[in-house]
């Protein structure tokens, strides 16, 4: 798998990397299966892990950590998030005090099993969050040798005033054949050499046929969430079916792909429960697309514009 470096933070990545999240560390979702999957994963080049203190109520971190305890952590760049907390009332909240934060990351330290984290990143923060106090928290992190790199996950107006702030290393924001619209931003980060990582690349497969085979609890758990969560995304994935009718290419595999073209881009994260899956999104970057797909997908994105 091809490696480069992410930004000019001198952390060499993997093209691709791992979440683990949602179902994954939920016990519903067995655990053997789980390690197993981080575990291929690794195998398989990728050495980008990203996870957060609030995924899977703190058990997708566990996961990870008890998978970390027997990898090669010098080959690895663990990312993990902070600033959603679970409340007294069982609900997350946001909270991004120095408090909270450092909470955060002692809870983060102890469920990895580690001594530092390559990157931490701040949650889904609102323009509100990006403030002196949380860049001295996050300063302090690095100075005590709790962290390597910051980072936020955000879209929007929270991703330009971030970029803008000069402080970060790092920025992942949701970029795929469904939604373009951080495409800028992520031009613009990479021009300050800054990192770059796309989230939900496959748009949560809205624009698949199989979206719709059901077969077993986690794609019933991703369904009723893509119904819930996702409804507007869910409607104009239709304009998009015509990648399930490609001959010798899958529609995750032009989906990948499409994110893949963009060179500002550092990183494209994908979430997975089966290791086929995996296995089948390594491959699908090893093919080559006739251009004219792309352009159709581009003429799509330009009529919805």
């Amino acid at each position: 798998m091809k490696k480069k470096y992410l930004g000019n933070t001198g952390l060499k990545v993997s093209q691709l990397g791992l979440g683990v999240g949602g179902i994954f560390g939920m016990k519903s979702f067995n655990e053997t299966k789980a390690l197993d999957l981080i575990y291929k994963s690794i195998d398989s080049g990728i050495t980008f892990l990203d996870t957060g203190s609030a995924y899977s109520y703190g058990n997708a971190e566990i996961r990870l950590g008890k998978a970390l305890g027997s990898s090669n952590l010098d080959s690895l760049v663990i990312s993990t998030k902070g600033g959603t907390v679970l409340s007294k009332g069982y609900r997350f909240i946001k909270n991004f005090s120095p408090k909270s934060l450092m909470e955060n990351l002692e809870k983060s330290l102890t469920r990895l099993r580690l001594e530092k984290i390559d990157l931490f990143q701040l949650h889904s923060p609102s323009l509100n969050d990006i403030n002196h106090d949380v860049f001295n928290t996050i300063e302090r992190m690095k100075k005590d040798g709790k962290i390597l790199y910051s980072g936020v996950s955000c879209d929007g107006e929270v991703l330009n005033k971030a970029i803008n702030s000069n402080f970060f290393d790092s920025f992942m924001s949701t970029y795929n054949i469904i939604n373009t619209g951080n495409g800028k931003q992520l031009k613009k980060a990479k021009l300050k050499n800054l990192g770059t990582i796309a989230k939900s690349p496959l748009a949560h497969i809205v624009f698949s046929n199989k979206i719709f085979k059901i077969n077993d609890i986690a794609s019933l758990w991703y369904f009723l969430r893509i119904i819930k969560n996702y409804k507007t995304k869910f409607f104009q994935g239709y304009k998009y079916r015509f990648i399930n009718g490609i001959d010798g290419f899958s529609s995750t595999d032009i989906a990948l792909n499409y994110v893949a073209r963009n060179k500002n881009i550092d990183i494209i994260m994908i979430g997975t429960t089966k290791i086929k899956h995996l296995l089948e999104n390594i491959k699908s970057l090893e093919k080559k697309y006739p251009e004219k797909i792309f352009n159709k997908i581009e003429k799509i994105q330009q009529s919805i514009i």
